[in-house]
């Protein structure tokens, strides 16, 4: 089967454990000590769901501080899906979600969206729990999971999860093609990549 190519910003407060997330996820290693994401950055995913099914995934991990806001909502654009992360052990980076929803629904309100949990490592000092978490996520029609970006638990799960509520609204047209159009380096001054790895775009 030929992949499909979706692209997932992740947003939420600062300090939730964005970046640990995405590295876990795409590399499955958790670093204890990130600096700061200054504006975005961005991981390439090779998944194969549980039918075969491949897909390729942009995955953006962006800066929660109100000074990148300008920068954030330019990747917003286009994106398939949209995962919005919390830190269970810190109840203001809960009670913000509902900006962080309405910063997303300004820009593209029909991307597929997952609320996660984040921390779930740290039993001792949750102050959010998974019923009330799941019950916010029910409110506002998206998805949920939780997760420990330190173990990799749910992690996986979590973005099988959002892939598959993408799928069925995505036709072949949407498929990556395996010749690469144009390489083009992104002139984005805050967007960095330690390997220098080109973006590319893909023809549909």
């Amino acid at each position: 089967m030929n992949a499909y190519f979706f692209k997932i910003p992740m947003v939420g407060d600062g300090g939730v454990g964005k970046t640990s997330l995405v590295t876990q996820y795409v590399n499955k290693k958790f670093v204890q000590d990130y600096k700061m994401t200054i504006g975005v950055d961005f991981q390439l995913k090779d998944e194969v769901l549980p039918n075969g099914q491949k897909v390729k995934l942009q995955i953006w991990d962006t800066g929660g501080q109100a000074r990148f806001t300008s920068i954030r909502t330019v990747y917003y654009r286009g994106s398939h899906g949209i995962v919005f992360m919390y830190d269970v052990t810190n109840r203001a980076s809960f009670q913000n979600l509902g900006r962080w929803l309405d910063e997303i629904n300004k820009h593209n309100p029909n991307a597929k969206k997952l609320i996660i949990g984040n921390k779930i490592d740290l039993v001792a000092r949750r102050l959010v729990s998974t019923t009330e978490g799941e019950n916010y996520a029910l409110s506002k029609g998206c998805l949920f999971g939780e997760t420990s970006a330190k173990t990799g638990e749910g992690v996986r799960e979590a973005m099988l999860k959002l892939i598959q509520a993408i799928l069925p609204y995505y036709d072949t047209s949407e498929r990556v093609m395996k010749k690469r159009q144009t390489n083009k380096r992104t002139v984005d001054p805050f967007l960095h990549s330690d390997d220098e790895e080109l973006l590319f775009e893909y023809s549909g």
